[in-house]
C-alpha cells in the first residue's frame, strides 16, 4: 500500500453517516479515484454540495465496489477529528486534495518550514555541507553509532584492525561490510623471471629488458632438442635473386674407333708387273701373269674426336621472400 496522488480527480457520493463512502463515478472533466490504485491510500475532501459539510483526510481506495475508506480523518467542519464527520444525507463531492498539515513549503525567506520531529529517521546517501548538518537541525540523540559514529559535526569511521599507512602491492583484507580489516605489505608480482629471453618487433628493449646483439641477420629454427645456432651465410644475402652460373668450356665427345661396316663404300686402284712368253701358245699370242699383286691400303684405323657447339643460358631463382625484423631481449 502507497501514498499516491494524482491531478483533477474527483466524483460524487451520496453516502451519509461516518462510514466508507461509496464513489458514483467521475465528475465532467476529471480522473476517477481508479487512478490511485487499488488499496492504495491518498489524501481526500468531502464536500456536501447542498450543505456546509466537509471532511480532509487520508483515504484508502478498494476497485471492487468502488469505495473509499476515512482512514484517516485530519479535519473537518465540526472539528471532531480524528473522529469522523457525520455527513448528512444528500449528493456531495470527493477529490483529491494536498491537506495544509502535510504540505511543505517554503516560506518568503525561502526556507522550508518546519517539518516537526520525526519519530525515526532512516535514508541512504544522505548528503550536506563539508561542516556537515547544521546545528540546531539535529537532536542530541541523534548520534550514530557503529562502524560510523558521529558526534555533533564530527563523523568517524569506527577503528579496524589493519595498520595505519600505504603499502605497495598490498594484501588487504575486507570484511562484509566493505570495510579493510588487515593490511599488509607485499612482494611486487613477478611477470617474467630474471633471464626471460623473448622476441620483440621493435627496434629498443622495454624498459628492464636488455637487447641481445650476438645473433644479427639470421633466421629462426624450431627444434625439439637443445637449442643451438648455425649456418654460414646471412638471411637477407640467401633469400636475394640468385642467377645459377654454368660453366661450359673443355667440352669434347669421346674417342670412336670406326668398323669395317660403318666407314663409307670406296675403292682403290691396284699396281701389278706383266710378263709375256710366246713359247707353249699355239696362236703364238703372248700371255700376261699376274701372280702375288695387291692393291694399296688407306686409312690409319686411328680413333678420332668430336668438338661440341652452342650456348648455355640461364635465369634468376627468385628467392626475396617476406620478413619482420625482431630483437632477442632478456629480463633484467
Amino acid at each position: 500500500m502507497a501514498l499516491v496522488l494524482a491531478d483533477r480527480v474527483k466524483e460524487t457520493t451520496t453516502t451519509a453517516g461516518t462510514g466508507t463512502v461509496t464513489l458514483l463515478g467521475a465528475s465532467a472533466g476529471f480522473q476517477s479515484f481508479a487512478v490511485v490504485g487499488n488499496t492504495n491510500t491518498t489524501y481526500y475532501a468531502i464536500v456536501g454540495q447542498t450543505t456546509s459539510e466537509w471532511e480532509v483526510g487520508i483515504g484508502t481506495y478498494t476497485a471492487s465496489g468502488t469505495l473509499l475508506a476515512r482512514t484517516t480523518v485530519l479535519s473537518n467542519s465540526s472539528a471532531t477529528e480524528p473522529s469522523a464527520l457525520n455527513f448528512a444525507a444528500g449528493t456531495k463531492d470527493v477529490f483529491v486534495t494536498y491537506p495544509s498539515s502535510k504540505s511543505v513549503n517554503l516560506d518568503a525567506s525561502g526556507n522550508a518550514t518546519a517539518l516537526g520531529t520525526p519519530v525515526a529517521f532512516i535514508g541512504t546517501n544522505i548528503t550536506g555541507t563539508a561542516s556537515g548538518l547544521t546545528a540546531g537541525n539535529v537532536t542530541t540523540n541523534a548520534n550514530l553509532t557503529g562502524d560510523i559514529t558521529s558526534s555533533g559535526n564530527a563523523t568517524t569511521l569506527a577503528t579496524v584492525n589493519s595498520n595505519v599507512g600505504s603499502f605497495t602491492f598490498s594484501s588487504v583484507t575486507v570484511n562484509g561490510k566493505g570495510l579493510v580489516t588487515a593490511a599488509s605489505s607485499g612482494s611486487a608480482p613477478v611477470e617474467f623471471p630474471a633471464a626471460t629471453v623473448m622476441l620483440f618487433v621493435q627496434t629498443s628493449a622495454p624498459t628492464g629488458w636488455t637487447k641481445s646483439t650476438a645473433h644479427d641477420n639470421k633466421a629462426l629454427r624450431v627444434i625439439t632438442g637443445t637449442v643451438g645456432s648455425g649456418g654460414t651465410t646471412g638471411f637477407t644475402t640467401v633469400f636475394t635473386n640468385q642467377t645459377p652460373t654454368i660453366t661450359t668450356s673443355g667440352l669434347s665427345a669421346g674417342a670412336t674407333t670406326l668398323t669395317t661396316a660403318q666407314i663409307p663404300s670406296h675403292s682403290h686402284s691396284g699396281a701389278f708387273s706383266a710378263t709375256s712368253s710366246a713359247g707353249g701358245c699355239p696362236c703364238g699370242n703372248p700371255q700376261y701373269r699376274g701372280d702375288n699383286t695387291s692393291t694399296g691400303s688407306t686409312g690409319g684405323g686411328g680413333s678420332h674426336t668430336h668438338t661440341v657447339s652452342g650456348t648455355a643460358t640461364s635465369t634468376a631463382i627468385t628467392l626475396n621472400v617476406q620478413y619482420v625484423d625482431v630483437i632477442i631481449a632478456t629480463k633484467n
